[in-house]
């Protein structure tokens, strides 16, 4: 007898969908960047927290990396609420790039704010300078070239402070750019 998929039990769906996706790591070992998409998919339906943030993170980078830009949105989207601290705010800054970059600055902005709280509650410097520059770049694009200044300053000098020869780098990079 045929059972429809919707009508089965939610934890044997989570269940069924795990197996699968271990099933297609373990057949599919020199080919696991060939099937993030399925792997994500696979492990979103499933209980398995860490396999889920693994996937859904390669997944969206993979995706950015291709231009594939709505499913890099979807992937950090869904991968942000399941990460904590600074893991967090990395996935933010990532999703927020991708957003910038298909001009949905004020979500972007929404995003990197959001970031820039967390990594002022973690008292992460690092993190503090990359929200800057993340929102420093909103703000240009929009015009907001004081702000863009003085966003990129800051990071500038908190990339100094830490030693960060890159990115002290880039934010006088950017600062040209303004």
């Amino acid at each position: 007898q045929e059972v429809a998929y919707e009508s089965m039990p939610f934890a044997f769906r989570s269940t069924l969908h795990e197996r699968v996706g271990a099933y297609i790591e373990e057949t599919e070992a020199d080919g696991i960047e060939r099937n993030l998409d399925l792997l994500a998919h696979h492990y979103w339906h499933s209980g398995n927290l860490g396999k889920k943030r693994e996937y859904l993170g390669r997944a969206g980078d993979a995706s950015q990396a291709a231009y594939a830009n709505a499913a890099a949105i979807d992937y950090f989207e869904r991968l942000a609420p399941l990460v904590e601290h600074a893991d967090r705010v990395g996935v933010l800054l990532k999703l927020g790039k991708v957003l910038e970059l298909v001009g949905k600055w004020s979500h972007a902005e929404q995003v990197e704010r959001e970031a820039l709280a967390l990594a002022e509650g973690l008292g992460g410097e690092h993190a503090r300078a990359s929200c800057e520059v993340a929102l420093a770049e909103v703000a240009r694009k929009q015009g907001r070239y004081d702000e863009a200044f003085a966003r990129l300053d800051r990071a500038a000098t908190l990339f100094r402070s830490l030693g960060e020869d890159a990115g002290v780098a880039r934010a006088l990079h950017l600062i040209g750019t303004v």
